[in-house]
């Protein structure tokens, strides 16, 4: 049977080996790789080869829960293949001291449920993750509570999200995920009406956090959305998504101006914006793609 130092050699080469395989330009170069990787293994059966196996498959599966490219039909393989393989190897679920990997499997299943749009699932996917790797959960407590907030927002339980980033900010969070929890904390103080304090958290959370580029654009965003709720005027989010060098000129951000133009109380921004056929034609973006598009 596997051991814990024999797994984390394996997750950090094949981390490193994935990482050379990234290419901003085209995301799923990675994705390829691991697949070609899944399958070049298949007729192995040491367990050294499996565990490889077993984390190309983990790994293929956060992937596609940040950049998709895998069909519904490759997503329910590949979870029934990485089940397989820790049966095989005589782990089972929270009776093992390996029991985690089960855990890992299934909160990168709730990431990808999240990114569908099905949150009752997700949710109940990090939940039973949690259980399932008590004794070493995946990304340490402070994490788990992270993942537990951003799934309680999309269910629209800001207050409840909010406790659980507390409850992650005192257990302690990596430097990559500080930011994360940041930006989920305004959106909930914006949905609780909390608008003064979402303000100078935000100014803080630029100052201090070492933001991506992504996640700046994300905390600028609502910085808009906070005047928006306060205003009323949709005049500065109208002119963040239509202007095709902004960095919030892209699909969600699109469909998420759409909507918004349509909850706020004056009806003459529904003249300055594109309809949802309209949005849909452009062929520079993709906005079908979008987990918001069913919602325009």
């Amino acid at each position: 049977m596997w051991n814990q130092h024999q797994i984390e050699t394996a997750k950090n080469a094949i981390r490193v080996e994935l990482g050379q395989q990234s290419d901003p330009n085209n995301p799923q170069r990675a994705l390829w790789y691991a697949l070609e990787k899944i399958q070049a293994t298949e007729e192995e059966i040491s367990p050294q080869a499996q565990l490889e196996r077993y984390i190309y498959v983990v790994s293929a599966l956060v992937h596609h829960a940040h950049f998709g490219g895998l069909k519904p039909k490759q997503i329910e393989k590949l979870i029934g293949l990485a089940e397989a393989i820790l049966a095989l190897q005589g782990i089972r679920p929270n009776s093992s001291k390996l029991g985690f990997l089960y855990g890992e499997l299934y909160l990168a299943v709730s990431q990808i449920q999240t990114q569908q749009g099905q949150h009752w699932d997700s949710i109940w996917g990090q939940q039973l993750s949690f259980y399932l790797s008590q004794r070493a959960p995946t990304g340490g407590k402070g994490f788990q509570a992270l993942t537990l907030a951003i799934r309680a927002l999309r269910l629209g339980h800001a207050e409840l999200a909010l406790k659980q980033l507390a409850v992650a900010e005192k257990l302690g969070l990596v430097m990559n995920y500080q930011a994360r929890a940041e930006l989920e904390r305004l959106k909930a103080l914006r949905l609780s009406g909390s608008l003064k304090a979402a303000d100078s958290r935000s100014r803080k959370a630029k100052q201090e956090l070492h933001a991506s580029a992504a996640e700046i654009h994300e905390l600028d965003w609502e910085d808009i959305c906070r005047t928006v709720t306060r205003t009323q005027d949709v005049t500065g989010l109208l002119q963040a998504v239509q202007k095709k060098d902004s960095p919030h000129h892209r699909a969600t951000y699109l469909c998420e101006a759409f909507l918004w133009t349509r909850i706020v109380k004056s009806r003459e921004c529904l003249k300055r914006f594109p309809t949802a056929r309209s949005l849909a034609r452009d062929p520079h973006i993709s906005v079908k793609g979008s987990q918001l598009y069913p919602w325009v």
